[in-house]
């Protein structure tokens, strides 16, 4: 059964699951019968925290111009 999820794929940079198979109601060994998929999404890696240290550095460099010049 594939799990709802409320994130959207632009949210979403990558994310790793693992598939094990079960036939007929019954559990197999996880090891030997599960395989890896990496879902890469079109999020980015880094997220906001280099926008907003960006906007940071900008306004203290613009406060240190005022103030010192």
């Amino acid at each position: 059964m594939t799990p709802s999820i409320l994130d959207e794929p632009e949210d979403i940079y990558r994310e790793q699951v693992v598939f094990s198979i079960a036939m007929n109601g019954y559990d197999y060994d996880f090891d030997a019968n599960s395989f890896e998929f990496t879902f890469v999404g079109t999020g980015s890696q880094f997220g906001l925290g280099p926008t907003i240290l960006t906007i940071l550095l900008v306004g203290f460099l613009l406060v240190a111009f005022v103030i010192f010049v």
